[in-house]
C-alpha cells in the first residue's frame, strides 16, 4: 500500500506588487520553482475583489508577467503620477483580510522567526506584519470612526505569542496528525485529477527525473493528505472566510494563539527534543475578569489544549522516528458564571448568571471533548471547599451535580470521572506536601488515558521490565500506542494552581514517554534533576505566557513555591505580578477585550448600529444563540453527538469513517514531489544554505545549561543534583553570562592541567604590565612536563609509600584541617606530594590568578582590592617541603627564609568585600571622593534645607497645629532627616571612616525614608476620609485617628531602622550582601516589598478619590446647569494634580525599589547611585507639593520674610482636599 505525506504548503514565499488598479500578490514555494499569481481589485471603494487564475507559473513565466504588467501600465497611465509596476512589500504568509467602516485591509506576515522542529516540520512564531488599505485613494470613502477601528484592531499584537506552520497542522495533536497518515486513502484519493494539480506536475516531470522510471521500475507513489484545520483553535478563520472558496488552499495559512517553546535534553549525547505546544481556543476568548465560565455554545473561557512532545532528534522521518506526546487541558468551570468587576476589588464575588438544571452547557463542552479525546473525561478540579464566605465553593456546588446528572446517562465504562481536591488549602498546611498528593494524582490520570507514541515497545522493555508499564491505558496495537481520553483541570482562574497541577501531570507522563522511546530504564523522574529543571521551566515559561494573554500578568505561585523552596525574591515578586494583575483587570483589560472581539470578527462594524466602544456589554457577541429560539434542540438525556458513543473510547475525530473523511483532501503524488518531500523542504539541496538558516531556531531551554559545573561528576540529566552543583541554580538565581563563561573555562581547563600553549593563550587578554611582572615565574613552568601525580603508579606510589612511612602522626591532623583536598585536586593532600606535582600545583595557582583577573575586569574592580591566590616562584624555597606545603595549607603569613608566600582568601575574609556602594557610607577608606557621593551630598543640603523651613513654619504657627498639617509636619520631619543622613552619610564616609556609625547612618536613613514614603500614605488616606465622610472630619475622632497614624508611622519606620543595626546586616556574610550594601539581599527585598504595597494602597485610595470627586461633580452639574462646564474643568484640573502627585512618587521611587528585587550584589555600583538619586528628588519635591502650594504656608512665609512675622495671627485651616 502506498504510503501517506502531509502536504506542504506551495507559497512560502511573496511579494506584493501594485499598481493604481490592482495589487498582484506573487507567491512562490521555497525553492522558487513553482508561483502562483493573485490579482486584487483597487477600484472597488467596499468590496473585495480578487481572482486567482489557479495557474501554476514556472520562474521565467512570472518574470514575463510583471514585466508585462510594469510595461501596460506605464503605457496607460504615464501621465497621472506614478506609473507602472511597484514593489509593495515582501512577506511569507497572509493572516486574512478585514473591513470595517471603509474598503478592505489586507493583513501580511513580513517577518518570522523558526521556534521549533518536529520531524523536520518548522514551526514558526509571527515576528512582524503589516496592515495594507486595499481601495486606492482616489476610490475611498473616508468615515470618522475607520481611525479609530484601526487601532483597536492594531492593539492585538500579533507579533506575541502567534504561531503557523507551511506543513505541519498545529490545530490538531501528533497522535491526530501522524495517524492520518497511516489510514488507507485507495478509494478516497484522487489522481491528481484538477487541472491545476497536472499543470503543476507539468513542469517537474520536465525539470527533474525519476530513478524508478529509467529503470523501467513503476513510479514510487505516496498520498499527499491535507486536512482541515480544528476551527476552534484557529484565530484567523474569519478573517479568511471571504477568500477560503475562492483561492487555492495553499494562500490559506493558519495561525494559532498561545505557546510554543522546545528544549533539547541530551542523553549522553543522543539528542532528545522536548517540544511544548499550547493552543488557546478562539472561541469565547477574552481576559480574566470579562470572560467566564461558558456560552451557549458550550465554549469556555481560557481554554487551552497543552500538547507536550518527546522525539529522538537524531532522526527526522515521521515514518521511522520515535515521537511521543500527551496532550491535556484546561478551562474555566463550564457554568454560566461570572464576577462584577464595578467594584475597585482585588476578588470580585462570583455569581451564578443563570440557573442550568439540566446541565445543558456543561453537556455541550463536554460532547466536544468525546469527539475530539474519546473516553474517559478526567475533571480535577482545584477550587477552594472550606471557605468563611463563599465563593469559590460556589462553583463546586454547581459543577458536582452537573456531572452526576450527565453520567447518569453515559455507559458505566465511558463516564465522566470527577476529582476535587482543595490544592490551596493543602498548601497553608505544614503537614501536607502538595506535590506528593498531585503525583499521586497525577500517575493514576496517566494509567487511565495513557498516551501517544508511535513504536511498538522495544526490546530493552522486555530486559527492564516495569510493573506500571502493564497498567497503562489507552489504545494499544502493533503501530503503538494511543491517548484515549484527556485531563480536564481547572480552578477559578485556571492559572496558577492549574499549572502547576499539568506540570506535575506532565512530569509524569515525561518519564513514561522516556521509557517508551528507550532513554530511561524506570518510569519514574525525581526533581532536582537536569531533566525535570529543563521541563519545568519550559512548563513555566508556559504558564507565564498563558497567563499574560489571560490575567494581564506572569504566574504569581509557581512549581518552587509549592516546593516551598523560593527565595526571598521569589515573594516579592509575587506581589508585583499581583499588583500588576490587578492594574491589567482594573484599566486595561477593556481595551484587549475589544481588540479580541474585533480580530475575530466576533464584532463586525456595520454603519447605523452602534459602535464597539458604546456597546454596555459583549455577553450577546458571545451568546448568538440567544437571540433565537433553536430548531432543534438538543435532548437532555441523549446530550452527545451522533456517533460519538459508537467509537468510544476512541475519539470520533481520529476513526477513519465517512464523516471524518470528508473534511480531508486526498491526492496521489510522486513520492520526489516537492509538495510531499519534508527532506527537500528541511534541507533544500537546490540553495547555497548555512547551518544558521538551516537548523537555527529558538530554542527554550538547553541540557547544557543545566548540566553539573564541577567536572568528574556524572553529566545523566537524570541524576538528581544539588543546587550548587548545576550551572543553573534551582532556586531560580540565574548567574550572569559573564559568571557562566567563567565556570565553563574553569571547568574545561581542568582534566588534563594546561599546557605551555594554554597557559600562554589564557593569559593573552591581561595587560602588557601584568605579563612583565609573571614571566620570571614562568620560566621554570615551560620547561616541565606535565603529569599528574596518582598513588597507584610509579614513582608516586614509591613515594607515597615513603611519606606514610616518615610521617604517620602527622596525617590525622591535616586530613581533619583539610578534608576536602581529594576531590577537587584527585590527590590526598594530607601526605607529602613529589616535587612535580608541586609544579602542576603551581601551575593551577597561575591559571586561577589569569581567571580571577578577567573576573575583575569584568566587574570593574581594581586588582589591589582583590586578594589573588599567587605563586611567587617556581620551586620550594630553601628547606624542606614539607614546611612550605604545611605554609601554605595552613593561611601562615609568616613566610620561609628564602620567600614570602601570599595568604589564601579565608572564608569569612571581608577583604573581599566591595564598600563602594552609596550605602555603604565608610566601611572602608576611599581614596578618592566619588562624584556620585557629591551629587547625594548636595541633594541631602538641599532636602534638610527645604523641609526646615516648612517644620520651623507648622511649629511656631499655631493656627497650622491641625490634623492635616500635622500630617504635613510629619512628612517634613522625615524628609529633613532624609536630607540630614545624606550629609552625616557623606561625613562619615570620607572623614571618619567607621563600620560602626557608618552602619547606623544607614538604619538612619532607612528610617527617615521609610516615614517618608508612610507619611505619604497618612496624607493619601486623611485626604480621602475628609472626602468619604466630609461632615464628621473635624469631629475628635479625626484627631485619636491622626495620633494613631503618626504613631504607626514613626513607629514601623523606627522598626525598619533598627533592623540591620540589631544584626541584619551583611558585614560577616560577604556573600549575603545586596545592591546596597551592607543590608541583606532578605532586608532590602522586605523594604521594597513594603514599598510596593504602600504603591498600590495610594493608587487605590486616589482612584476612589477620583471617583468621589467626578460623583459630586455630576450632582453639581445636575443642580447648577450654568455652572456645568466651569466645575468640570475645574474638576478635571483637581484630577490631573492628584495624578501629578502620584506620578511624581512613583517616578522618584519605582526605579529604585525594582532595582533593589532584580539587581545582584556582583552589579556595578553606578547602577545603585544612578536609581537611588531620583528617589532622594522626592524628598526635594515633597515640601512643593504638600506645603509651599498651600495659601497658609504661603502667607506664614511672606510675613517671616517682610519681617511681620505674627504667630499669634488668625489663620483660616482648610481640609486636605483643599490642601
Amino acid at each position: 500500500m502506498p504510503q501517506s505525506a502531509a502536504v506542504i504548503s506551495g507559497l512560502q514565499r511573496m511579494v506584493l506588487y501594485e499598481t493604481r488598479a490592482r495589487y498582484f500578490l506573487v507567491g512562490s514555494n521555497q525553492a522558487q520553482t513553482k508561483h502562483r499569481v493573485l490579482k486584487i481589485d483597487r477600484t472597488e471603494p467596499k468590496d473585495l475583489v480578487i481572482i486567482d487564475d489557479k495557474h501554476v507559473y514556472s520562474q521565467q513565466e512570472v518574470r514575463d508577467l510583471l514585466s508585462r504588467l510594469d510595461l501596460g501600465n506605464r503605457t496607460k497611465m504615464a501621465q497621472k503620477g506614478p506609473s507602472g509596476l511597484s514593489r509593495a512589500v515582501t512577506a511569507v504568509g497572509v493572516v486574512g483580510f478585514v473591513r470595517f467602516l471603509e474598503g478592505y485591509y489586507m493583513v501580511l506576515i513580513t517577518k518570522r522567526r523558526k521556534m521549533a522542529d518536529i520531524g523536520g516540520h518548522s514551526i514558526y512564531k509571527i515576528e512582524d506584519t503589516t496592515m495594507i488599505y486595499i481601495p486606492n485613494d482616489s476610490v475611498r470613502v473616508a468615515h470618522p470612526d475607520e481611525a479609530r477601528y484601526v487601532r483597536i484592531f492594531q492593539n492585538m499584537d500579533l507579533s506575541s505569542n502567534f504561531y503557523f506552520s507551511h506543513s505541519y497542522d498545529l490545530s490538531h495533536s501528533l497522535q491526530h496528525n501522524l495517524t492520518l497518515l497511516r489510514r488507507p486513502y485507495g478509494q478516497w484519493a484522487t489522481e491528481a485529477g484538477d487541472g491545476e494539480d497536472q499543470a503543476a506536475e507539468a513542469p517537474e516531470r520536465r525539470d527533474g527525473f525519476d530513478i524508478f522510471e529509467d529503470e523501467g521500475l513503476p513510479a514510487q507513489v505516496v498520498y499527499g493528505v491535507r486536512a482541515e484545520p480544528y476551527s476552534k483553535y484557529v484565530w484567523n478563520g474569519n478573517l479568511l472566510r471571504r477568500v477560503k472558496d475562492v483561492v487555492h488552499p495553499d494562500w490559506l495559512l493558519y495561525i494559532i494563539h498561545g505557546f510554543c517553546g522546545q528544549s533539547k535534553l541530551l542523553i549522553y549525547g543522543r539528542p532528545v527534543h522536548v517540544t511544548l505546544i499550547a493552543r488557546r481556543s478562539s472561541k469565547f476568548a477574552g481576559t480574566r475578569f470579562l470572560k467566564r465560565g461558558a456560552n451557549c455554545e458550550g465554549d469556555v473561557a481560557n481554554e487551552v489544549e497543552t500538547e507536550q512532545m518527546v522525539h529522538d532528534a537524531s532522526v527526522m522521518s515521521f515514518r521511522v522516528g520515535s515521537y511521543s506526546s500527551y496532550v491535556q487541558t484546561r478551562g474555566s468551570v463550564p457554568l454560566y458564571w461570572s464576577q462584577d468587576i464595578s467594584t475597585m476589588m482585588p476578588k470580585p464575588p462570583i455569581r451564578l448568571d443563570q440557573a442550568d438544571p439540566y446541565a445543558h452547557v456543561a453537556a455541550l463542552h463536554f460532547d466536544q471533548m468525546l469527539q475530539r479525546f474519546g473516553s474517559p473525561i478526567i475533571i480535577l478540579n482545584l477550587v477552594k471547599k472550606r471557605e468563611k464566605r463563599k465563593h469559590e465553593k460556589i462553583l463546586s456546588e454547581e459543577l458536582h451535580p452537573a456531572i452526576i446528572n450527565l453520567n447518569q446517562f453515559l455507559p458505566q465504562q465511558h463516564g465522566i470521572e470527577y476529582i476535587a481536591w482543595d490544592m490551596a488549602r493543602y498548601t497553608k498546611s505544614k503537614l501536607c506536601n502538595v506535590l506528593d498528593r498531585l503525583s499521586m494524582i497525577a500517575e493514576n490520570v496517566v494509567k487511565r488515558t495513557g498516551f501517544f507514541v508511535n513504536r511498538a515497545d522495544f526490546y530493552c522493555h522486555a530486559l527492564h521490565p516495569d510493573e506500571r508499564w502493564g497498567d497503562l491505558g489507552g489504545s494499544i496495537s502493533g503501530a503503538g500506542r494511543a491517548q484515549t481520553g484527556v485531563l480536564r483541570t481547572n480552578c477559578v482562574d485556571c492559572l496558577d494552581r492549574t499549572n502547576t497541577a499539568q506540570f506535575m501531570v506532565g512530569k509524569c507522563a515525561l518519564a513514561y514517554q522516556l521509557y517508551a522511546l528507550g532513554m530511561i530504564d524506570k518510569p519514574k523522574l525525581q526533581f532536582d534533576t537536569d531533566c525535570v529543571r529543563l521541563f519545568e521551566e519550559l512548563y513555566e515559561d508556559h504558564g507565564d505566557t498563558l497567563s499574560l494573554q489571560y490575567g494581564g500578568s506572569q504566574l504569581v505561585h509557581r512549581v518552587k513555591t509549592y516546593r516551598k523552596i523560593a527565595p526571598w525574591t521569589q515573594h516579592s515578586k509575587d506581589i508585583m505580578q499581583t499588583l500588576s494583575r490587578y492594574y491589567s483587570n482594573a484599566f486595561s483589560d477593556a481595551d484587549r477585550q475589544d481588540a479580541i472581539n474585533l480580530f475575530l470578527q466576533v464584532y463586525q462594524p456595520v454603519e447605523n448600529r452602534p459602535h464597539l466602544w458604546d456597546l454596555p456589554t459583549d455577553f450577546y457577541l458571545h451568546q448568538k444563540s440567544t437571540m433565537a429560539l433553536p430548531a432543534d434542540r438538543r435532548s437532555y438525556t441523549l446530550w452527545w453527538s451522533e456517533g460519538v458513543l459508537s467509537y468510544l473510547p476512541i475519539a470520533l475525530d481520529q476513526v477513519p469513517c465517512e464523516q471524518t473523511m470528508k473534511k480531508l483532501a486526498v491526492k496521489r503524488v510522486n513520492r520526489l514531489d516537492e509538495s510531499v518531500d519534508i527532506y527537500a523542504e528541511f534541507f533544500r539541496p537546490y540553495e547555497l544554505t548555512s547551518f544558521d538558516d538551516t537548523f537555527c531556531k529558538a530554542m527554550t531551554n538547553s541540557a547544557r545549561e543545566f548540566m553539573p559545573k564541577t567536572v568528574g561528576v556524572d553529566p545523566s540529566p537524570f541524576t538528581v543534583r544539588k543546587p550548587e552543583e548545576t550551572a543553573k541554580s534551582v532556586l531560580g538565581n540565574k548567574s550572569t553570562k559573564e559568571e557562566t563563561l567563567v565556570q565553563r573555562k574553569t571547568a574545561a581547563s581542568a582534566p588534563p592541567p594546561p599546557s605551555e600553549e594554554a597557559i600562554s593563550s589564557s593569559s593573552e587578554d591581561d595587560s602588557e604590565e601584568e605579563r612583565d611582572d609573571d614571566a620570571a615565574a614562568s620560566v621554570s613552568q615551560r620547561s616541565t612536563p606535565v603529569k599528574l601525580w596518582s598513588a597507584d603508579s610509579g614513582e608516586g606510589a614509591r613515594a607515597h609509600e615513603e611519606s606514610q612511612q616518615q610521617q604517620p602522626q602527622q596525617q590525622p591532623q591535616q586530613q581533619q584541617q583539610h578534608p576536602a583536598f581529594k576531590e577537587p585536586y584527585g590527590l590526598n593532600l594530607a601526605t607529602v606530594p613529589a616535587e612535580q606535582d608541586l609544579l602542576i600545583y603551581e601551575r593551577f595557582a597561575r591559571l586561577g590568578e589569569s581567571q580571577q583577573r578577567r573576573a575583575a575586569k569584568s566587574e570593574h574592580l581594581h586588582l589591589p582590592n582583590v586578594t589573588r591566590l599567587r605563586a611567587e616562584r617556581s620551586s620550594p624555597p630553601a628547606g624542606t617541603t614539607k614546611d612550605w606545603l604545611a605554609a601554605v595549607m595552613n593561611d601562615s603569613a609568616a613566610a620561609p627564609a628564602n620567600g614570602s608566600w601570599a595568604r589564601p582568601p579565608a572564608r569569612n575574609d571581608t577583604s573581599m568585600t566591595r564598600w563602594d556602594s552609596p550605602a555603604a557610607a565608610a566601611m572602608g577608606p576611599a581614596s578618592a571622593v566619588n562624584p556620585w557621593d557629591v551629587m547625594l551630598c548636595v541633594s541631602g543640603t538641599a532636602i534638610a534645607c527645604e523641609n526646615a523651613i516648612v517644620v520651623a513654619i507648622i511649629i511656631y504657627t499655631p493656627a497650622l497645629r491641625t490634623p492635616m498639617f500635622a500630617l504635613v509636619g510629619s512628612l517634613a520631619t522625615a524628609d529633613l532627616l532624609s536630607g540630614v543622613g545624606l550629609v552625616v552619610n557623606f561625613v562619615l564616609r570620607y572623614a571618619v571612616p567607621s563600620q560602626a556609625l557608618s552602619l547606623a547612618t544607614v538604619g538612619f536613613l532607612v528610617a527617615s525614608f521609610a516615614a517618608s514614603i508612610i507619611s505619604l500614605l497618612a496624607i493619601t488616606v486623611d485626604r480621602y476620609l475628609s472626602l468619604y465622610d466630609a461632615l464628621a472630619y473635624y469631629s475628635e475622632k479625626t484627631l485619636q485617628r491622626t495620633r494613631a497614624m503618626l504613631l504607626a508611622t514613626w513607629g514601623a519606620s523606627l522598626l525598619l531602622g533598627l533592623l540591620p543595626v540589631l544584626g541584619w546586616n551583611c558585614l560577616r556574610r560577604p556573600a549575603a550582601c545586596s545592591v546596597v550594601r551592607p543590608l541583606t539581599r532578605g532586608n532590602l527585598t522586605l523594604l521594597a516589598a513594603a514599598f510596593f504595597v504602600i504603591f498600590a494602597l495610594m493608587l487605590m485610595l486616589y482612584l476612589q478619590i477620583c471617583k468621589i470627586v467626578w460623583r459630586h461633580a455630576h450632582q453639581i452639574a445636575l443642580q447648577r446647569h450654568f455652572f456645568a462646564a466651569s466645575h468640570y474643568v475645574a474638576t478635571k484640573k483637581g484630577v490631573s494634580t492628584l495624578a501629578i502627585v502620584l506620578g511624581t512618587f512613583g517616578a522618584s521611587w519605582l526605579p529604585f525599589a525594582v532595582y533593589c528585587l532584580v539587581g545582584e550584589r556582583e552589579y556595578p555600583p553606578v547602577y545603585t547611585y544612578a536609581t537611588l538619586l531620583p528617589a532622594t528628588y522626592n524628598s526635594m519635591i515633597n515640601p512643593i507639593i504638600y506645603a509651599y502650594r498651600n495659601a497658609e504656608i504661603q502667607r506664614s512665609i511672606y510675613l517671616l520674610l517682610c519681617g511681620c512675622f505674627r504667630p499669634n495671627a488668625a489663620y483660616r485651616s482648610g481640609s486636605p482636599s483643599e490642601v
